[in-house]
């Protein structure tokens, strides 16, 4: 998510998985980014201390099983997050659709890629995004022009040498993976985006994505001022764990290791009542006894993700930990948060038609994308 900002602004409601990046100082003790310039960062709650102007979030293309499993955990987190930004800054937000990332990554076809690649539109705009402030585009159909350009002088920045060293390619991969690190870092440029930001060259930009995408940006900051850009800011979300533990993984072969945007009530009630690793004691006498183990329990971290309400938040972690919450209480909670979510999410979803993919993807001005 990109953000170009002027203006003093406005303060963040509590997001878990946020870790905010703007200088190159890294606080190793807890794997947070410690933030000099633009933000502040405590216990993950930010402060933006002045107003973007446009949003830039980069969403890979996913397969239906992949999507299904990680849509609910991820996208429609981060999407909310992003929504959120936009409301609150009133600011232009370009999503990236790396439906060629997915290609070359997945084995794919490139006519599989595409059509995904508006599967995974619809889930976005289902978030609730702000159409006359928002231009999604798929890499496959809008990589051309500046935005080639900027790929250009992107790519003369960066050795070989560098580029494996920071995605650890090896000699097996093939030359497009190589060649993709540009395609990803220059929509952090305004100039990427003649139709929207003609003139507006100098703005700043701010990137929410998953942590894993942090090398491709790295290497963004690092190439940015030698081409006469501003540094990209970044909000970094960390994964979510599997719902066996944080020794699983989440993955699309288990469908028991998540929850999918297509379950039903019964199917997450399940899930969640069979699969999500507890740190509840063995028994009641004991959990009374000496409480849970909230570094381990997943229903808490999930409810750290999607419950809303800071404050039953932490009753719920002052109680669980002192024993007075046994683990199926817990549990209930985060059945009800998750089925509400999903159902939301569904519903959502079904309204999005072709022609609001179209309309979303429209390469076009958002006259009003700042007012």
């Amino acid at each position: 998510m990109l953000m170009f900002y002027k203006q003093p602004s406005c303060k963040f409601n509590r997001v878990e998985t946020v870790l905010c990046v703007e200088s190159d100082f890294v606080d190793q003790s807890n794997c947070s980014f410690v933030s000099h310039d633009f933000f502040s960062c405590t216990t993950f709650r930010c402060c933006v201390s002045e107003r973007p102007n446009a949003l830039f979030p980069s969403a890979p293309a996913l397969n239906d099983k992949e999507r299904s499993a990680t849509e609910v955990l991820i996208q429609h987190r981060r999407g909310s997050r992003q929504r959120y930004l936009q409301d609150a800054f009133k600011v232009p937000l370009v999503i990236q659709l790396t439906d060629d990332e997915k290609c070359m990554w997945k084995n794919l076809s490139v006519e599989e890629s595409r059509r995904l690649a508006r599967e995974n539109a619809k889930d976005i705009i289902a978030c609730g995004f702000d159409i006359s402030r928002t231009f999604i585009f798929s890499d496959f159909d809008y990589v051309g022009g500046a935005f080639y350009q900027n790929m250009v002088r992107v790519a003369k920045c960066v050795t070989f040498n560098k580029v494996v060293g920071i995605f650890g390619f090896t000699h097996e991969d093939h030359i497009g993976k190589i060649s993709f690190p540009p395609v990803q870092a220059v929509p952090s440029f305004p100039s990427s985006f003649p139709h929207l930001f003609a003139g507006y060259d100098n703005l700043r930009c701010l990137i929410p994505c998953a942590i894993d995408q942090d090398p491709y940006f790295r290497m963004t900051r690092d190439v940015a001022p030698r081409i006469g850009y501003q540094k990209p800011a970044l909000i970094e979300s960390s994964f979510f764990p599997a719902l066996q533990g944080e020794t699983g993984k989440m993955s699309a072969s288990d469908p028991n290791s998540a929850i999918y945007v297509t379950d039903t009530p019964k199917v997450i009630k399940n899930k969640v009542n069979r699969y999500a690793f507890s740190g509840g004691q063995d028994s009641i006498e004991n959990h009374r006894k000496y409480g849970a183990n909230l570094e381990v329990d997943i229903p808490v971290k999930y409810l750290s993700f999607f419950l809303e309400d800071d404050e039953e938040l932490e009753h719920i972690k002052k109680e669980y930990g002192a024993g007075r919450l046994l683990t199926g209480e817990v549990k209930k909670r985060l059945i009800e948060v998750l089925s509400a979510i999903v159902e939301r999410h569904q519903k959502a979803r079904a309204s999005v038609t072709d022609e609001m993919v179209d309309a979303f993807m429209a390469v076009r001005p958002l006259p009003h994308m700042f007012s």
